[in-house]
């Protein structure tokens, strides 16, 4: 599930994810918001917290790699923030796929990841 943050910037989609993520995350959550915030900003950006992310169901992994394929040009920056060394990893694959910046931060760099999501 998505649980949306207010970072203070509408331009910046930010989202703590936790559990298994579903179709229905994205349909009905995540969408929708990052279609919203593409069409008033043009260019957005993601924060994403993985704190108890435990991964996608089979619709939802290919939901994600859908999203990232469309919108790799309209993304300019993504921070992902977590905990284990896989989604350091899978952040370096999918930071190839897009046009704009991917880092990742270790949970204890939470402010750094915000301060670098938030500047120019």
């Amino acid at each position: 599930m998505f649980y949306f943050l207010d970072l203070g910037n509408d331009q910046i989609v930010a989202a703590r994810v936790e559990g298994k993520l579903t179709h229905a995350d994205y349909a009905e959550h995540l969408m929708p918001r990052l279609e919203a915030a593409i069409k008033k900003h043009g260019k957005v950006r993601f924060y994403l917290d993985l704190k108890g992310f435990e991964g996608w169901e089979w619709q939802a992994a290919w939901d994600d790699f859908k999203t990232g394929v469309t919108h790799r040009h309209d993304i300019e920056k993504i921070a992902l923030l977590g905990d284990h060394q896989w989604e350091e990893w899978a952040s370096k694959i999918f930071g190839l796929m897009m046009d704009g910046q991917m880092k990742f931060f270790p949970r204890e760099q939470a402010e750094v990841a915000r301060a670098w999501i938030t500047s120019s």
